[in-house]
């Protein structure tokens, strides 16, 4: 669930820090006091006059200190600007922060069509509605739970190790996850390590193991066509596939649908070999384009002070005639 700073009195601003409890400055042997030292990378200005009531405040969303204040002008912005670690800087809109504190989702997908793996990290961890096997998110392809320009604690590397496959990706300065990717794919049944190096959350997570989901296929004409789909919004989806080896008992497969903001993802059993997108879940997008893909996913739901966040390693089913199962449908009335 995406958190936003509400206005409590006329227009208030918060800057967030990285420092955990007990470090730096101004902390009090482990508790939650700030001093306004321990704030003094960031500042806030306001459009019409000069803002007022500026704190150091401990903020358990970040496990760390942010800097608080009001612009008294009725129709004055707030704008933080910030020099977070290690050598970052600028400024934007100020907003609540997110990040691992607030949960989210780490993908880590391999294509054998391309034989590249690569690994997404995506905060925002919005509320859904459910259709059945499916859970839709009207702004799911929003950016996370932080405005471009906030300060974000610096969450630190994540790194994901299969094998002789290693592939690590860091925060940028606003601390949100560019994609990374690299040029092998994750062996079938293979386990998969997630591990995290940094200085952003406390307590520090333990990360998962996340064994490796097994290949499937899906027959082509079917369906779903590599050239081109049209799809009734006001029929349901039937889909299928053949499992091209024994599937563990929690692997599932995935078929996601996303017409920019909106992002539908449904998840069946992998032995099942079936399963069905309701049409209520279709008629929740406008006519038109659509991308699409399916895919086998084993996944793993990790909870702690750092918040829910699920690590999926993911597989690209193919087509029966070898293209991986993904592009562009047309949504129809």
């Amino acid at each position: 669930m995406r958190s936003f700073l509400t206005s409590l009195f006329i227009l208030t601003a918060a800057c967030g820090g990285n420092l955990d409890v007990g470090d730096g400055p101004g902390h009090d042997g482990g508790t939650s006091a700030c001093a306004m030292s321990d704030c003094s990378a960031y500042k806030i200005t306001c459009s019409d006059g000069q803002p007022t009531n500026l704190q150091c405040v401990y903020d358990s969303a970040i496990s760390g200190c942010t800097l608080t204040g009001q612009c008294a002008a009725p129709a004055a912005t707030q704008t933080c600007t910030f020099t977070p670690p290690p050598s970052c800087s600028g400024s934007g809109p100020c907003s609540a922060i997110g990040g691992i504190g607030g949960g989210g989702e780490i993908d880590l997908v391999s294509d054998p069509t391309a034989t590249t793996t690569s690994i997404t990290v995506d905060m925002a961890n919005a509320l859904a509605q459910t259709f059945g096997d499916c859970s839709y998110y009207a702004d799911g392809d929003a950016s996370p739970g932080y405005v471009v320009g906030q300060p974000l604690p610096n969450e630190g590397t994540i790194t994901a190790t299969a094998g002789a496959l290693t592939l690590s990706v860091s925060p940028l300065c606003d601390g949100s996850y560019p994609p990374a990717s690299i040029g092998q794919v994750v062996d079938q049944g293979g386990v998969v390590a997630f591990s995290w190096t940094g200085d952003g959350l406390d307590p520090n997570p333990s990360f998962p193991n996340v064994p490796g989901p097994h290949a499937i296929s899906v027959a082509e004409p079917g369906t779903l066509d590599a050239s081109g789909t049209s799809l009734s919004r006001a029929s349901d989806l039937a889909l299928a596939w053949t499992t091209l080896e024994a599937p563990l008992s929690l692997e599932q497969v995935g078929f996601e649908l996303v017409q920019s903001p909106k992002r539908l993802e449904c998840r069946f059993s992998s032995s099942a070999t079936s399963g069905t997108v309701p049409a209520d879940a279709l008629l929740q997008f406008a006519s038109g384009s659509a991308q699409f893909r399916m895919f086998s996913v084993h996944a793993s739901q990790t909870s702690g002070g750092f918040g829910p966040t699920t690590f999926a390693v993911m597989r690209a089913a193919t087509f029966s005639d070898g293209p991986a199962v993904a592009g562009m449908l047309t949504l129809t009335d």
